[in-house]
């Protein structure tokens, strides 16, 4: 046939570029030398003025606007701007009371993309200018060794770079569960089956609804203190993801983690 279903030409494609401000927040829209959207927005993320003529859901810290709820998502769970709260519970419940606050009650200093951990905007701006130079640092330190606290699953287990403190191992945990998309649908708590062991029949992480992917928090006195991430879905053996974060802390501070996840 003759007939012209499609074209496909670079001179038929129109290229839309973003610009933000130090919150990540989408400020306007482009096209070559033109703009094409506006936005300004409060502290919490309402949008004070806009000007649109293009469709565009990335606006407050660079997150997707759902149109018809109003709220942001962020990937763990939803944020609605007006009352200044997720509409879900953390998932984590290692900080803080309110499993609904966001960013600590303080959206002005920090940012919480994942939506189970805010981070300093600062640090996520410095973050993102030299990602490629840490993440090439980074491989070359990682190192794997035969898993010995999934004994039966086989495969792997890859060993983190020691994290300096609890915030940033639970930041490169939280990474690595978004990245799996396990707990999308929600969680539930997983409890300490070791029987030497301080966590044993406690809180001592969160697993999947369907209990294929978990994370969890352990110590032993070879690797102390470290978290566990382990993701099943694909099967067991070299398909299974198995991750350890080693955490700079001691056993004492271990404890009181444990403690504070089961109050």
């Amino acid at each position: 046939s003759d007939i012209l279903l499609a074209s496909d030409a670079e001179s038929a494609k129109t290229y839309y570029h973003y610009a933000s401000d130090e919150m990540g927040s989408i400020t306007h829209v482009t096209e070559q030398d033109e703009v094409l959207n506006r936005y300004e927005y409060d502290a919490w993320g309402n949008v004070t003025e806009s000007e649109e003529r293009v469709e565009n859901r990335f606006q407050f810290n660079g997150q997707q606007l759902n149109p018809i709820s109003q709220q942001y998502y962020l990937r763990a769970r939803y944020y609605n701007p007006v009352i200044g709260r997720f509409t879900q519970e953390d998932t984590y419940r290692g900080d803080g009371l309110n499993l609904y606050a966001y960013c600590a009650n303080n959206p002005v200093s920090y940012v919480d993309p994942s939506g189970n951990q805010c981070q300093a905007a600062k640090d996520r701006l410095a973050a993102s200018t030299s990602k490629g130079k840490n993440e090439t640092k980074t491989s070359t330190k990682l190192t794997e060794h035969q898993d010995s606290s999934s004994k039966g699953s086989g495969g792997h287990e890859i060993t983190y770079p020691t994290e300096k403190s609890h915030e940033s191992a639970r930041n490169t945990l939280m990474n690595e569960v978004d990245k799996s998309g396990a707990f999308t649908n929600g969680s539930q708590p997983y409890t300490g089956r070791l029987e030497s062991s301080y966590g044993y029949e406690q809180k001592i992480g969160r697993q999947s609804l369907d209990g294929k992917t978990r994370w969890r928090l352990d110590y032993d006195p070879d690797k102390g203190v470290h978290y566990n991430f382990e993701d099943f879905s694909k099967g067991k053996g070299n398909k299974a993801v198995k991750i350890a974060i080693p955490i700079d802390i001691n056993y004492e501070q271990y404890k009181s983690i444990i403690d504070l996840y089961n109050r």
